[in-house]
């Protein structure tokens, strides 16, 4: 029996995983289509990142006054309407809005993570959830990179509305994990929790020390989250618009830039003892950030595919070693100025 609910755990995670991975590199190229310009697709960007802030905050307060079950099946739910509700949406601005209430709603690995728990250790490599976003990453970009040159949008969007009824089904299967009886929320339990999560947002951005340095760490987490934008989403958009390329360009960059990053990651971690030798981590840091800025640059203007294709290995290179050394710099910082008070 519990084989079986591992297995629907597993299938119901991939799935949902993958409706998001399926949907999500047709919708820059589509805005540009649909009437759109790269500020517009700018405004998404930061929008959604803040949204997704923000709808963390709101899950939070609201698990302290029901249940998992119920947030997860709402959540469920409403991401599937919008996922469907996408059909309907003709215009560059109502993609936009459909997206970032998608990201406002969509709570489903967090809650998944806190209803079900962390199954162990996977008993296959396909169990890891690092292979699966891997895995559903490639079959997104494969899709996207099949359908968008036939202006396929809405049937990727199909695709995708289809794989969040299935998950919503295999979920609707799953028995409940609480034991106990959970709590219908109310009017005045929403309002409360907006008025908490409201107080809580103000209460971090009050409790920002900007003079203590906290403003580099905010400008290389947004240097991260840019490039991240750029090399893992909006690389469709170069593919198709920048370098006239098709779909199985999109597909191949896709295959090219997953190889090179699992690649970078696996010797970084092979060396990074060594590493720690040649210089201390804030000057690995300020280095490396300097180089991921100018190869990001390289990136962005590139003149065509194939320095497109050799830019983007010294750009993870750099980047591996920001995102490596980040934690270490500034969570060092931290602690000097906590031992001075």
């Amino acid at each position: 029996m519990a084989s079986i609910l591992g297995d629907k755990i597993f299938l119901f995670q991939y799935l949902s995983v993958i409706s998001v991975c399926v949907l999500t590199p047709s919708v820059p190229s589509t805005i540009l289509k649909s009437g759109g310009n790269m500020f517009q697709l700018g405004c998404l960007m930061s929008i959604s990142s803040v949204a997704r802030m923000i709808s963390k905050i709101i899950c939070e307060e609201l698990l302290k006054i029901t249940g998992k079950q119920q947030l997860l099946k709402f959540s469920l739910i409403a991401s599937t309407l919008l996922n469907g509700a996408l059909w309907f949406a003709s215009s560059s601005t109502a993609i936009i809005i459909n997206r970032v209430l998608f990201v406002l709603i969509y709570q489903v690995p967090m809650l998944t993570e806190q209803l079900y728990g962390k199954q162990g250790e996977p008993k296959s490599i396909y169990r890891n959830p690092q292979v699966q976003r891997i895995t559903a990453t490639l079959i997104g970009c494969a899709t996207v990179g099949s359908l968008i040159d036939r202006r396929g949008f809405y049937v990727i969007v199909m695709i995708a509305t289809t794989i969040s009824i299935a998950t919503l089904a295999i979920f609707l299967q799953m028995q409940p994990q609480e034991k106990t009886k959970e709590k219908k929320l109310k009017a005045s339990d929403v309002a409360t929790v907006f008025s908490k999560s409201y107080s809580h947002i103000v209460k971090n951005i009050r409790d920002t020390d900007i003079h203590f340095a906290n403003w580099d760490a905010l400008l290389i987490k947004s240097l991260l989250v840019t490039q991240s934008i750029v090399v893992f989403i909006l690389f469709v958009v170069m593919v198709i618009f920048v370098f006239r390329g098709n779909g199985a360009w999109v597909n191949t960059t896709a295959a090219y830039q997953l190889i090179v990053v699992l690649s970078i990651q696996f010797a970084f971690n092979k060396l990074k003892n060594k590493i720690d030798n040649y210089a201390n981590p804030k000057q690995i840091l300020e280095n490396s950030a300097l180089i991921c800025t100018i190869f990001a640059m390289c990136l962005a203007f590139a003149p065509s595919y194939p320095f497109y294709l050799v830019m983007f290995i010294p750009l993870v290179i750099a980047r591996t070693f920001v995102e490596n050394y980040f934690v270490d710099v500034f969570e060092l910082k931290k602690n000097q100025k906590l031992g001075k008070i």
